[in-house]
């Protein structure tokens, strides 16, 4: 198995793991499944995806991509996130209404919160003929080592609390610690999220 940051020809395969690594987030903000697929499509299309370049890394097994991860920089990681909200606002038929604002407003109050000296790292998938073959931990101990030779002060991301394997992965294998908790509900839609805040300190 290698692991490159040539992302060409493998936005279909970046926007299926962006969706799946943050499913919990997708489906606490948004009503509609599909509309939210288009709006994670449309920002896979527009390079403003958190694991589009030079964010996203792939993992390549016998010609064929199996995995996804990204890491990104705190203080370019506000950038990516505001753009998207520009590009989104723009379009009519993708701009959020209010209640789903409020939701995405919510919804960020209980992510980490990435210092700018922190490497963020969260959106780590694998696809269904990849998982037992040690794809994810590997994909996860490449970030972790990337952002150590980085310089920064520690590495952070999210699970949702609800995916007991993921933070198996994240914590039991690759090591990494529980740092805190963030929970959000919507009293409108009664819908609600936490997500497990995970990371590891380098200095």
């Amino acid at each position: 198995m290698e692991i490159s940051h040539d992302l060409d020809g493998h936005l279909d395969l970046l926007v299926e793991m962006e969706i799946a690594a943050a499913e919990a987030y997708l489906r606490f903000v948004y009503d509609d499944w599909e509309h939210a697929r288009r709006i994670q499509r449309f920002l896979g299309e527009k390079g403003l995806l958190e694991s589009s370049a030079p964010w996203g890394r792939v993992m390549m097994h016998e010609g064929h991509a199996i995995g996804a991860v990204s890491g990104i920089p705190g203080a370019e990681l506000r950038k990516l996130r505001m753009r998207a909200a520009f590009a989104l606002a723009k379009e009519p038929a993708l701009r959020p209404d209010p209640p789903t604002q409020r939701r995405i407003k919510l919804a960020a109050d209980a992510l980490v919160a990435a210092r700018d000296d922190d490497f963020y790292s969260s959106k780590l998938a694998v696809t269904e003929r990849a998982r037992g073959t040690g794809a994810g931990p590997a994909l996860m101990d490449y970030v972790t080592e990337e952002a150590r030779r980085g310089g920064f002060a520690r590495i952070v991301g999210e699970v949702s609390a609800a995916n007991e394997r993921m933070l198996h992965v994240m914590c039991d294998k690759v090591g990494w610690d529980r740092i805190g908790e963030g929970s959000a509900t919507c009293p409108d839609s009664g819908r609600s999220v936490t997500f497990v805040h995970v990371g590891r300190l380098f200095r």
